[in-house]
């Protein structure tokens, strides 16, 4: 009974979890999760075995890799069990995932438009809850006794990065000066919220996308070479060039503590990649105490000009960079492997239309952005929200690059 209630509302039930997507992480903040388990279970009901296809395709098989080497790492471990837990944890979130790609991607030329507007009235809605709150004098933060990093961070780079799909299926559906527009909503939104990473972002993205609209080709393929370069390279270059003398000079002309902490984390977390680059220190050990739980004191200047110290763990939960912690947890095998999975989504890029591939190209880089400087590499609402944002990305651009749309611009896909 189930089957055939969701194979036959199977349309409406991808429109209302696309639409809440957004709304709901106001409200619960890491709901991401949430969304992925319905809508990839509602993807298992209805594709059944022909899902095997889609996760035999060399992208989803490196990321498989990647989970593999994961639960390969609990035998050198320093927490075997977390090791093994999380590889279980991020299986699952693999296979919702996964299957929730591929029901966006066998929606069908009529669905697709519709799935588009209902995230984007979703988005829309989302961002007026948060410009609401603001106006109001905050009362859901209040209420719910927080800050606005703590409310709201998640749901601003969401819709930092739902942007770049939205924007793509407005530029095809009214103008390109509606889908600036869009864009430049989300942009000025994110200064409500404390989160500099979001503003920082979408202007990152925004960049590679004008780059992109120069030459599809060069900007991808520099950033298959870039990308590479950086993340094989980073703790080494860390560990040389950013010093405590460095970060201090910084500190002279940059007094934001957050920023400087990082700074100083991700010193402390290069010395300690370079301990054990070859094999990592296990999959999930960035929070284990015994690799980064000492309490240390870092010399810190204030706007005022204070000196201070920051007493901090080594490494406060994770290091705030995904290209750091695939060094330290797994080894040059995993930087191999999250080079190799970023070379992977570039290429795939390349063969989308030129329109489709300046779009893909900005959600690629405010993600890169937001991972390389904010996030725990692992959290479930992030990857939740990679799949979700990345899947509807992938289905207009797989949508659009059949050539479905033959229509005049204003006339919608459909």
């Amino acid at each position: 009974m189930i089957l055939r209630v969701c194979q036959k509302h199977q349309e409406s039930l991808l429109q209302i979890l696309v639409f809440i997507f957004c709304p709901l992480s106001f409200f619960f903040s890491r709901s991401a999760t949430w969304v992925l388990a319905a809508g990839g279970l509602l993807g298992f009901f209805v594709l059944g075995r022909s899902l095997i296809r889609f996760f035999t395709q060399p992208f989803m098989l490196i990321i498989l890799a990647f989970i593999a080497l994961g639960a390969i790492s609990s035998l050198w471990s320093l927490d075997p069990l977390g090791s093994l837990f999380l590889t279980l944890r991020l299986l699952g979130n693999y296979l919702l995932g996964g299957s929730l790609c591929a029901l966006f991607l066998n929606s069908s030329q009529d669905h697709l438009p519709k799935i588009l507007l209902s995230f984007v009235l979703g988005m829309v809605l989302a961002s007026l809850l948060i410009l609401g709150d603001y106006l109001l004098g905050n009362p859901w933060q209040i209420f719910c006794n927080t800050t606005s990093a703590k409310a709201f961070v998640p749901l601003v780079l969401i819709l930092t990065m739902g942007a770049w799909p939205g924007a793509f299926w407005l530029s095809r559906n009214y103008h390109y000066g509606v889908s600036f527009l869009f864009i430049l909503g989300i942009f000025c939104l994110s200064f409500l919220v404390d989160c500099d990473t979001a503003p920082v972002s979408l202007l990152v993205g925004f960049l590679v996308a004008a780059c992109a609209f120069v030459s599809v080709p060069v900007a991808a393929k520099m950033g298959q070479v870039l990308s590479a370069v950086l993340i094989l390279s980073l703790p080494f270059l860390m560990g040389a060039y950013l010093t405590p003398d460095r970060i201090h000079q910084i500190n002279e002309k940059i007094h934001a503590f957050s920023h400087i902490h990082r700074l100083y984390v991700w010193h402390d977390i290069s010395q300690k990649i370079e301990n054990k680059w070859v094999l990592g220190y296990g999959l999930d050990t960035s929070r284990h105490n015994s690799l980064g739980g000492e309490i240390t004191d870092w010399p810190f200047t204030n706007r005022n000009g204070d000196k201070i110290l920051i007493h901090s763990k080594a490494i406060p939960m994770h290091p705030h960079n995904a290209p750091l912690q695939w060094w330290l947890e797994l080894g040059v095998m995993g930087a191999l492997l999250g080079a190799f999975m970023n070379h992977q989504c570039l290429r795939s890029i390349r063969r989308f239309s030129k329109e489709g591939a300046v779009f893909a190209l900005g959600l690629f880089a405010s993600s890169s952005c937001i991972a390389w400087v904010n996030l725990g590499f692992w959290q479930n609402w992030w990857l939740s929200s990679l799949w979700i944002v990345g899947g509807l990305m992938l289905a207009l651009g797989v949508f659009f690059q059949r050539g479905v749309d033959k229509s005049p611009r204003r006339q919608g896909p459909a």
